[in-house]
């Protein structure tokens, strides 16, 4: 979950190490807790998520969901 807005750009995610998948948070008007990405199939247990700023002045984490 994160804010969308003018001053955020491309952040990327990547789970357990795997290839990292780019993600615009950027748009015209702001806007709080979006999602922005989401991933199904993962194996039950701990996971390792990493998040970079690619572009943007700022990168907002607002919180993550999980669901079993």
């Amino acid at each position: 979950m994160s804010e969308k807005n003018s001053d955020q750009g491309d952040i990327a995610v990547s789970i357990d190490g795997g290839a990292p998948q780019t993600v615009s948070t950027r748009a015209e008007s702001r806007s709080a807790q979006q999602a922005v990405f989401s991933k199904r199939g993962l194996t039950p247990g701990p996971h390792t998520v990493t998040v970079t700023k690619q572009s943007g002045d700022y990168m907002l984490i607002d919180g993550f969901t999980t669901v079993n």
